[in-house]
Protein backbone atom coordinates (compact mmCIF):
# COMPACT_ATOMS: atom_id res chain seq x y z
CA UNK A 1 0.00 0.00 0.00
CA UNK A 2 1.42 3.39 -0.88
CA UNK A 3 1.11 6.41 1.26
CA UNK A 4 0.03 9.74 -0.29
CA UNK A 5 1.72 12.62 1.63
CA UNK A 6 -0.35 15.19 3.35
CA UNK A 7 -0.89 18.45 1.95
CA UNK A 8 -1.43 21.61 3.91
CA UNK A 9 -5.20 22.73 4.47
CA UNK A 10 -6.01 26.27 4.72
CA UNK A 11 -8.83 27.15 7.25
CA UNK A 12 -10.63 30.33 7.81
CA UNK A 13 -12.44 30.63 10.57
CA UNK A 14 -15.23 33.53 10.82
CA UNK A 15 -17.46 34.98 13.68
CA UNK A 16 -20.67 37.33 14.00
CA UNK A 17 -19.11 40.77 13.34
CA UNK A 18 -19.75 43.26 16.15
CA UNK A 19 -22.85 45.93 15.99
CA UNK A 20 -21.92 48.93 14.17
CA UNK A 21 -20.54 51.51 16.02
CA UNK A 22 -21.12 55.48 16.85
CA UNK A 23 -24.87 54.71 15.61
CA UNK A 24 -26.85 57.89 14.92
CA UNK A 25 -30.24 59.14 14.03
CA UNK A 26 -29.46 62.68 12.20
CA UNK A 27 -32.07 63.59 11.51
CA UNK A 28 -35.96 62.83 11.80
CA UNK A 29 -38.20 63.18 8.62
CA UNK A 30 -42.50 62.78 8.55
CA UNK A 31 -41.85 59.54 7.28
CA UNK A 32 -38.09 58.29 7.48
CA UNK A 33 -34.72 58.56 9.11
CA UNK A 34 -31.60 59.60 8.73
CA UNK A 35 -28.83 57.11 9.93
CA UNK A 36 -25.37 57.22 10.17
CA UNK A 37 -22.61 54.85 11.63
CA UNK A 38 -19.05 53.72 11.41
CA UNK A 39 -18.04 50.32 10.64
CA UNK A 40 -17.76 47.80 13.76
CA UNK A 41 -14.04 47.33 15.03
CA UNK A 42 -14.37 43.27 15.12
CA UNK A 43 -15.74 42.20 11.42
CA UNK A 44 -15.85 38.71 12.55
CA UNK A 45 -12.92 37.40 10.59
CA UNK A 46 -14.42 38.17 7.36
CA UNK A 47 -15.58 41.05 4.88
CA UNK A 48 -18.93 43.06 5.63
CA UNK A 49 -20.90 42.77 2.46
CA UNK A 50 -24.14 45.04 3.77
CA UNK A 51 -25.84 45.84 6.63
CA UNK A 52 -29.22 45.46 7.45
CA UNK A 53 -31.11 48.39 9.06
CA UNK A 54 -35.31 46.78 10.49
CA UNK A 55 -37.19 48.71 12.92
CA UNK A 56 -39.13 47.87 15.47
CA UNK A 57 -43.35 49.91 15.79
CA UNK A 58 -44.34 50.65 18.56
CA UNK A 59 -46.43 48.16 20.80
CA UNK A 60 -45.00 45.98 18.85
CA UNK A 61 -42.74 42.66 19.40
CA UNK A 62 -41.61 41.69 15.76
CA UNK A 63 -38.73 43.63 14.14
CA UNK A 64 -39.49 44.89 10.46
CA UNK A 65 -36.76 45.08 7.48
CA UNK A 66 -36.78 48.67 5.97
CA UNK A 67 -33.83 48.06 3.85
CA UNK A 68 -30.51 46.71 3.43
CA UNK A 69 -27.04 48.48 2.10
CA UNK A 70 -23.74 47.99 0.82
CA UNK A 71 -22.25 50.85 2.46
CA UNK A 72 -19.70 50.53 4.08
CA UNK A 73 -19.90 53.93 7.16
CA UNK A 74 -23.92 54.23 6.86
CA UNK A 75 -23.26 57.76 6.02
CA UNK A 76 -26.70 59.53 4.56
CA UNK A 77 -28.90 56.82 4.73
CA UNK A 78 -32.40 57.57 4.42
CA UNK A 79 -35.36 55.39 5.75
CA UNK A 80 -38.44 54.48 6.82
Amino acid sequence: MKWLEPEPLLVCFTDVPDPPRFLNVDTIYHDSVMLTWKPPLNDGGGFITQYIVEKQEQGMTNWIRCCTTRSVCGDDLRWL
